[in-house]
């Protein structure tokens, strides 16, 4: 539903978060079954995503972006190859140990997220709203997500929580989030 409003009237928009902890029975080759624990934390948020939603260029080009974006990762069972997903998963990875999950631009082929800083026009707009999401609006969701799994990883120990930081700078426009996300981390009770 907050999507759906947003997707209406941005103007509107109150930041909210939501954080959620599954259990997740997974099908395992040769029939066993597995359970992992995944922590998701998304974000709807204002500031300067809120402010590109508004901007008319948007129209013309047939954008209509909503600031809604987040994270998941599994506790406990080691990193994953994270994806990045546009409610869907794109066949992709990001460099980073999460999965992310974004209302992103897709390219043309729909197979990454619209990205380059040599573009002009509709290609430009698109690119500049997926690096906006992904400094504005998934980098928060990434340090909380990192904050909340520290209490949670206290008996998992040390080696399992720092598998969840990314390693390092993956390809842009990742490697912009991952610095987005460590500059939020500063002061954040995460070591």
């Amino acid at each position: 539903e907050l999507v759906e409003r947003a997707r209406h009237d941005v103007r509107d928009l109150e930041p909210s978060e939501s954080t959620l902890e599954l259990e997740v029975h997974v099908a395992r080759e040769g029939g066993e079954e597995a359970r992992e624990t995944w922590l998701l934390v998304q974000r709807m948020d204002g500031g300067r995503a809120k402010q590109f939603c508004a901007d008319p260029k948007l129209e013309v080009h047939g954008m209509q972006p909503v600031p809604w974006g987040g994270i998941a990762a599994r506790l406990g069972g080691g990193a994953v190859a994270g994806r990045p997903y546009c409610l869907l998963p794109l066949p992709v990875e990001t460099g980073l140990p999460v999965h992310a999950n974004g209302f992103f631009e897709l390219s043309s082929n729909r197979r990454d997220i619209w990205f380059g800083d040599d573009m002009l026009g509709a290609g430009k707009l698109r690119s500049e709203w997926n690096t906006c999401l992904l400094h504005e609006v998934v980098a928060p969701a990434y340090v909380q997500l990192l904050v909340l799994a520290r209490r949670l990883a206290l008996g998992a120990g040390a080696r399992a929580y720092y598998a969840l930081w990314p390693q390092r700078r993956p390809a842009e426009p990742w490697g912009g989030a991952v610095g987005a996300t460590y500059r939020l981390l500063l002061g954040q009770p995460v070591v």
